[in-house]
């Protein structure tokens, strides 16, 4: 059991190392090509995403990690909460896309560069299919951090 903690630990290190380090490869390019005001409008549309990502979860992650921990030992059990986290997480994305259409008719800042937003607001339907908490939960962080790394590593490619 101490050597499944250790490498947790260490899997949890690499990939909060991870998440600090690939911006430090990534925003020198970024800025230089896109310039202040692409910067600036990217940031934008990224807060007002945020805020919907965040309504969308809801701290849905940590209660399905609480969840999931409780029940690991039993696959029809854990099978049951997955199903009815996904469902709500499914519909609370739906309800997040509803936010996005109504921001996109309406908010002339929004209007001016529409396919941006829209692509920045993938983060929304990748947050919900993640299920990074259903690994979180039956402890299996090797995977959180070797998919955290091979999506880090596709989108600075």
């Amino acid at each position: 059991m101490a050597k499944s903690i250790k490498a947790n630990y260490l899997f949890n290190l690499v990939n909060s190392a991870s998440q600090l380090l690939f911006p430090l490869i990534t925003f020198p390019y970024a800025s230089r090509i896109m310039m202040a005001d692409g910067i600036g409008q990217v940031n934008f549309f990224q807060s007002i995403i945020s805020y919907i990502s965040l309504f969308t979860c809801l701290g849905i992650p940590m209660y399905a990690i609480r969840e999931v921990a409780k029940v690991r030992d039993n696959p029809e059990k854990m099978t049951r909460i997955t199903v009815e986290i996904l469902l709500l997480h499914a519909f609370l994305t739906l309800l997040g896309y509803m936010a996005v259409a109504v921001i996109c008719l309406t908010v002339t800042k929004v209007q001016t560069d529409i396919p941006l937003f829209l692509l920045l607001s993938a983060t929304i339907f990748f947050t919900a299919i993640g299920c990074e908490w259903f690994y979180q939960g039956i402890e299996d962080f090797k995977y959180v951090a070797i998919r955290g790394m091979v999506v880090k590593t596709i989108s600075v490619i």
